[in-house]
């Protein structure tokens, strides 16, 4: 909890405000357990959540997301 309310969503609303929504996706890899008003309020600070599970699948969707 305290490196993703503190340390991760902390620094994304520093980063939107800094750079704006258009240059950057603030994002955290999460892997076990949290409390859901925890991840809540992550995301209305902007940071993405992604769930480490299923790795491949992320990787696929970035790659595709490349320009030619």
């Amino acid at each position: 909890m305290k490196r993703l309310n503190n340390d991760a969503a902390a620094k994304a609303g520093t980063w939107l405000k800094e750079f704006g929504t258009n240059q950057v996706v603030p994002a955290a890899m999460l892997s076990g357990v949290f409390k859901v008003i925890n991840l809540v309020q992550a995301q209305e600070v902007g940071l993405t959540l992604f769930w480490a599970h299923k790795l491949d699948d992320l990787g696929e969707y970035i790659s595709k997301t490349k320009e030619s």
